[in-house]
């Protein structure tokens, strides 16, 4: 059966018997996707120590889920994108991105829904480069996101200013003095918040987009 270890502070989790027969985790806010690696890598070690991994010199790991063989690394990170999303760029920049080996795609993954405008980043292919390029490559795509993203932004702001605004106090309103809500409304409402707050179109003090997004998922809510 599937079996999940999580570190105190739940960074590092290692899930047994899932997709993969063995997936390790390392996740962080504002960390360099390097880092993350090799703490995910010295876990990998430590266990290779002690388990024989089943490993193929042609196909490297056949540990895990044959859509992962080779590195069997996964390297993803978490993007708010808007402004993309307003002008109607998310689409034509998916299909590039795929040309090059990367998918973008909703917060949890394959199939998922993108809840307020966040996209996950992430490599399709693990085969045929290191772990290494992996992450540089991603890197690099996800700089060049960010850079569209701000020069949307920016089209936004001289363009579109009013349209903004009404969206960004109307999601104001709405959370302010609504008594229902789904997840789906409650996470656009954060992120317009969120954009007008990086605009400096409202002023909100001790507003965390993040937290906030985690604290309307249902187990969090359950959980309260």
């Amino acid at each position: 059966g599937l079996v999940s270890y999580i570190s105190e502070d739940e960074s590092v989790s290692i899930m047994v018997n899932e997709e993969d027969h063995l997936r390790i985790q390392t996740m962080g806010v504002g960390i360099p996707m390097m880092d993350l690696y090799r703490k995910a890598d010295a876990i990998d070690d430590m266990l290779e120590s002690e388990v024989d991994y089943a490993f193929d010199e042609k196909y490297g790991y056949l540990t895990s889920c044959p859509t992962n063989v080779g590195t069997g690394l996964r390297a993803s990170v978490m993007l708010h994108l808007p402004a993309l999303t307003f002008g109607s760029r998310i689409q034509p920049l998916s299909a590039n991105l795929s040309r090059f080996g990367f998918t973008l795609r909703g917060i949890y993954g394959e199939g998922s829904v993108p809840l307020g405008h966040i996209y996950q980043l992430s490599n399709q292919l693990t085969l045929g480069q290191t772990e290494e390029e992996i992450i540089n490559n991603l890197d690099e795509l996800k700089e060049r996101i960010v850079e569209e993203e701000v020069e949307m932004r920016s089209w936004l702001e001289s363009e579109h200013l009013l349209e903004v605004k009404d969206s960004v106090y109307r999601s104001y309103g709405l959370l302010k003095h609504a008594y229902r809500m789904s997840l789906k409304e409650a996470a656009k409402c954060l992120s317009d918040l969120k954009l007008g707050t990086d605009l400096n179109l409202i002023e909100l003090e001790g507003f965390r987009f993040q937290k906030w997004i985690q604290l309307i998922q249902p187990a969090f809510i359950k959980m309260r």
